[in-house]
């Protein structure tokens, strides 16, 4: 997992079952690069599914149309 694939999972983790803007999450991602893509966030939260969800087979990070992602709490 790259360093900004771990940032992201790290944000989320820290809240689990909230909602986390796009933009928070660029905020935390970016470190001190300005010059992100405005997709560069989808990009990463999609890898970190592939490697933490898609992998087991399961969904636990939601994108919420509008707001943001969210990790889900385990059942």
């Amino acid at each position: 997992m790259s360093r900004r694939e771990f940032d992201v999972l790290r944000v989320l983790m820290e809240n689990v079952g909230c909602v986390v803007t796009r933009l928070r999450l660029l905020d935390e991602v970016r470190d001190g690069e300005t010059d992100l893509r405005s997709n560069a966030i989808d990009v990463h939260v999609s890898k970190v599914r592939g490697k933490v969800d898609r992998a087991f087979g399961r969904t636990t990070i939601t994108t919420l149309r509008g707001r943001g992602y969210r990790l889900e709490t385990a059942p």
